[in-house]
C-alpha cells in the first residue's frame, strides 16, 4: 500500500501532547506502522525532544521528591497499601534513559525517516535571524536556532529526494 500523506514531526507536538502519551500523537505512530503515513524527523528535533523531557522530568522529580519529603505526607507511609505511592523517584538518568527508549521504539515502529546532520550552508538561518524572519520573528531568539536547522535539513532533504512535506 503506498503512502498517502507524509508528515514532518516538530519538537512542539511531542509538547502539547505531553511527549508520548498523547492520543494524537499515539494516531501519527499508528499510521506509520501501518504503512499510511510516513513520518519524518530530524536528529535535530530528536535531540531536542530528549533535552526538552530531561528539562521537565528533572523539575517535575524535584517537585515530587519535595512533596514525598513533606511531614504531613510522610505520616502516610504508615499505611502499607499506600507505602509504594510515596515513594521518591529514580534519579534523572534512570528516567531519561528510559524516555530515549521508548521515544527510539515509538519511531522505529512507526518507520520514521530520521534525517541526520547534512552538510548545508547556514547562510540562509542566519539571514532569516538577522532579519527576524520565521522561525526568528517572535520569542527568544537563540531558542529557534535548533528549529531553524531543523527546517533548513528539511527542505535539503526534500530537495535531494523530490519529496514534499
Amino acid at each position: 500500500m503506498p503512502v498517502t500523506k507524509r508528515i514532518y514531526l516538530d519538537t512542539s507536538i511531542f509538547i502539547k501532547e505531553n511527549y508520548l502519551e498523547g492520543s494524537r500523537l499515539k494516531e501519527i505512530f499508528r499510521l506509520g506502522a501501518e504503512g499510511h503515513l510516513e513520518i519524518i524527523i530530524s536528529v535535530i528535533t530528536i535531540n531536542e525532544i530528549k533535552s526538552n523531557f530531561k528539562r521537565n522530568a528533572r523539575a517535575a522529580i524535584e517537585k515530587h521528591n519535595q512533596l514525598m519529603n513533606d511531614p504531613s505526607l510522610r505520616l502516610l507511609r504508615n499505611i502499607p497499601a499506600q507505602q509504594t505511592k510515596l515513594e521518591k523517584f529514580p534519579n534523572l538518568k534512570t528516567i531519561t534513559q528510559e524516555f530515549d527508549t521508548l521515544l527510539e521504539n515509538e519511531l522505529s515502529k512507526a518507520k520514521a525517516t530520521i534525517i541526520g546532520y547534512p552538510t548545508i550552508d547556514i547562510g540562509p538561518v542566519f539571514e532569516k535571524y538577522f532579519a527576524s524572519q520565521f522561525p526568528f520573528n517572535k520569542g527568544d531568539k537563540k531558542h529557534e536556532f535548533p528549529d531553524a536547522f531543523a527546517v533548513l535539513t528539511l527542505e535539503e532533504w526534500c530537495k535531494e529526494h523530490r519529496k514534499r512535506c
